[in-house]
């Protein structure tokens, strides 16, 4: 994946989570949050750094996604071959849905597969 890639998963999830990379004052806020350079911040948010495997926990804990998943955005782990089966958080989360909203995708799931069923 290219770096350029990174940056738009990166910007996709940090502007469900209230950050923002355009502006100085959204960058050093995720920097405060996550312990993260300033100049890693920015190098991410114009396309130009793809990180290494390294601290990069608090940062998916902020932008509220799997550690795994951020590495694999950022082409750090490779994805495993065959569709994994996803859990509705999952997947409303991959849709970069607010967490109210993630609540009630979950619900709806759950009535269209017991609907289903029936």
């Amino acid at each position: 994946m290219h770096p350029r890639d990174f940056k738009d998963f990166v910007s996709r999830r940090a502007k469900t989570q209230g950050y923002s990379l355009a502006p100085q004052d959204g960058r050093t806020r995720l920097t405060k949050d996550t312990s993260l350079s300033e100049s890693a911040i920015t190098a991410i948010a114009t396309g130009k750094h793809r990180p290494p495997a390294g601290p990069w926990k608090n940062l998916a804990d902020k932008l509220l996604c799997q550690h795994k998943d951020l590495l694999r955005a950022a082409d750090i782990l490779k994805r495993a071959s065959g569709p994994k089966k996803r859990s509705p958080r999952e997947v409303a989360l991959d849709l970069c849905l607010s967490i109210k909203n993630v609540t009630l995708f979950e619900v709806i799931v759950a009535a269209f597969l017991k609907s289903e069923k029936q």
